[in-house]
């Protein structure tokens, strides 16, 4: 089956909780005694990708300049907010 079929639902699985199972973590549940570890997106806000705007250790991307629809809005770690609204707490 190829990954561009598999909708969103299919493949927010294969980002959280499948590839949690596969290497036997707690994660990828909202179950009870799981981790808390949540991440809110905006689906439908558009941005471009630049340096300014990337928020992650690397700056490496193929996206330089590219306009893209979706973004991170909040990040919960082990219940405690770390990312918020463009910012780290």
């Amino acid at each position: 089956e190829s990954i561009c079929c598999i909708g969103l639902v299919g493949l927010i699985g294969l980002m959280t909780y499948k590839g949690a199972e596969l290497i036997g973590l707690n994660k990828g549940t909202l179950s009870p005694g799981a981790d808390a570890d949540i991440c809110i997106l905006d689906p439908d806000e558009t941005w471009v990708v630049n340096r300014d705007n990337l928020k992650g250790k690397s700056t490496n991307t193929p996206w330089w300049q590219t306009e893209v629809k979706g973004r991170a809005r909040r990040t919960i770690v082990g219940g405690k907010l770390v990312f918020d609204d463009g910012f780290f707490v």
